[in-house]
């Protein structure tokens, strides 16, 4: 069905196919669901952001596979919303990143393992997790706070 209302020229993918196929991680839709022809860098970087958002580690790579964009906010969404793989995916790929940003949004969104794979792939932490963590304002509740003062 998605295959024969694809093949008018005028149908345009609904964006919630678009997060759903993300989500999934469905290569197979995302194939028959991207826009004909090559999207402007900003569309490509939202795609790529989206698919990293909703941990669609075998559609970022797609994407990536065939020339989409990114940018800061792909490895960051990534962070932000526990996509662990994707984040590992975009640091290990030479995704544009803000070390700083993805350090303090996994630890502000308390994705443990985002953090982790930061540190490991060299993202500094932020000045305000390095000042909470001189002035020992560590919230008890937070995991990624309680794991970055065994550190220190």
């Amino acid at each position: 069905m998605l295959r024969y209302a694809m093949t008018f020229t005028h149908a345009r993918v609904p964006y919630q196919l678009l997060i759903l196929t993300a989500s999934l991680d469905r290569v197979d839709i995302l194939k028959l669901t991207l826009p004909a022809g090559r999207p402007n860098a900003l569309t490509q970087q939202r795609m790529c952001g989206l698919t990293a958002k909703h941990n669609g580690v075998k559609c970022l790579s797609y994407l990536r596979e065939n020339g989409y964009a990114w940018d800061t906010s792909t490895a960051v969404g990534a962070a932000r919303f526990g996509s662990h793989e994707c984040l590992d995916y975009a640091l290990t790929h030479g995704c544009p990143r803000d070390e700083e940003a993805i350090t303090r949004t996994a630890t502000q969104a308390e994705h443990l393992d985002c953090l982790k794979c930061a540190l490991k792939h060299g993202c500094q932490l932020s000045e305000q997790i390095r000042e909470q963590l001189r002035m020992f304002q560590v919230d008890e509740d937070n995991p990624c706070d309680v794991y970055l003062r065994t550190l220190f």
